[in-house]
């Protein structure tokens, strides 16, 4: 029972972390910085490099690959900090399990 209680609350305090403040401000008062792709779509826009209609489409693709960067990173994230859990419970298990036959031997004298 105590190492179900350490993982959640390890896993809690994980979830936390890596969630941050999420949903403490309405979507439309946070404004996100644009990236550098985004930055050089308008540059080349702006400049007649590029029209519209591929200003659009390559916007669309550089938002995808960053959100699969995005993606890849949490998903990173979350086996890394799974590990750590499993670490964690496993490293409290062993010690409760030593920690216990010492215990039963002083109680035995």
């Amino acid at each position: 029972m105590r190492h179900s209680t350490i993982q959640i609350a390890v896993r809690t305090a994980l979830c936390a972390i890596l969630l941050g403040p999420a949903g403490s401000a309405p979507a439309d008062e946070v404004s996100e910085p644009k990236s550098v792709a985004e930055e050089l779509l308008d540059i080349l826009r702006a400049a007649g490099t590029i029209n519209d209609t591929q200003y659009r489409d390559l916007q669309t693709r550089a938002r995808a690959e960053e959100a699969e960067r995005i993606d890849a990173a949490v998903q990173a994230a979350v086996a890394g900090a799974q590990a750590a859990v499993d670490n964690a419970v496993e490293t409290a298990s062993l010690a409760a399990v030593s920690a216990a036959p010492a215990a039963n031997s002083a109680a035995c004298r």
